[in-house]
């Protein structure tokens, strides 16, 4: 299994409720369908939730079939105190096959660039 993440637009105004998507987009090499969660943690200033202070959540992707690629975007949101400058943003994406034993773990991160205009 292999991950990559993206941001959509590829910057995030900062202002409170302003919003971007990280895109997590994971290729599987399994024959098999597999089930993808993903654990985002945000450094402060973004947020997982936009009327609220929330830098850790654990999202379900959904089944990613077999030898094939899937994506998700996940919305993070400019807090009160987000001012302009790069963010660190890290993801780990779990794996778990159809008996729900664990098929793998990508850990990844990329930086979001908050700007003022």
């Amino acid at each position: 299994m292999k991950a990559r993440l993206s941001t959509y637009p590829e910057t995030l105004q900062a202002y409170p409720g302003k919003s971007i998507d990280l895109i997590i987009e994971v290729e599987s090499n399994s024959e098999h369908p597999i089930w993808l969660e993903a654990e985002v943690r945000a450094e402060a200033g973004l947020s997982l939730e936009q009327h609220r202070s929330i830098g850790q959540g654990r999202f379900r992707l959904g089944i990613c079939e077999g030898r094939s690629s899937f994506s998700k975007a996940i919305k993070l949101y400019a807090a009160h105190n987000t001012s302009p400058k790069l963010y660190k943003c890290h993801v780990s994406v779990f794996a778990y096959d159809s008996m729900g034993k664990s098929a793998g773990r990508s850990d990844e991160h990329t930086l979001v660039k908050c700007t003022s205009k």
